[in-house]
């Protein structure tokens, strides 16, 4: 088996991707990472490919367009202005 097609433990991926194992099962269930089911309908046990890791994390945004520039509140609001003025 070559190195590409190792398959991971749900542990491995997310010590990987330094998330827990119930974020990676939140991409799994939402189709953006790819894994395979060992277990049941009722049990799922899920395994990933470091092939399928490896397309996960090239179709990943980049950090700073995955999390945009905070914009901060005006420092005013309506209501205070008018309890100001009162």
């Amino acid at each position: 088996m070559s190195q590409t097609n190792r398959i991971l433990t749900m542990r491995e991926v997310a010590d990987r991707l330094r998330c827990s194992v119930s974020t990676v099962k939140q991409h799994i269930a939402r189709g953006r990472l790819a894994a395979i089911n060992l277990g049941t309908a009722n049990q799922k046990h899920y395994r990933v490919t470091e092939s399928a890791l490896a397309d996960f994390l090239d179709s990943a945004p980049e950090p700073a367009a995955a999390f945009p520039r905070r914009i901060d509140p005006p420092i005013a609001t309506t209501r205070f202005m008018r309890r100001l003025s009162s």
